[in-house]
């Protein structure tokens, strides 16, 4: 779960190529924030966040959607 602005969300990277998921994976920090896999998913209920209507339609701020969540996540633990 994260707090992104005031909604608590859960969250999923999804990525069709491997090297694409690795890369955004290890990015910045440099360490493995957790374990790689692969799943079949139903993603009928899952947003697109690059949308900008979509994110609007959710009542996502999108200024919300570039805050330092590593930062805030790993080295702050907020």
């Amino acid at each position: 779960m994260a707090t992104v602005g005031t909604h608590l969300s859960s969250a999923l990277y999804m990525s069709e190529a491997f090297a694409t998921a690795g890369a955004q994976h290890e990015q910045d920090l440099g360490i493995r924030l957790g374990t790689l896999c692969a799943y079949d998913v139903d993603a009928d209920g899952i947003a697109d966040l690059n949308d900008l209507v979509t994110v609007r339609a959710i009542g996502v701020e999108p200024a919300d959607l570039e805050c330092p969540w590593k930062q805030i996540a790993l080295v702050d633990k907020k």
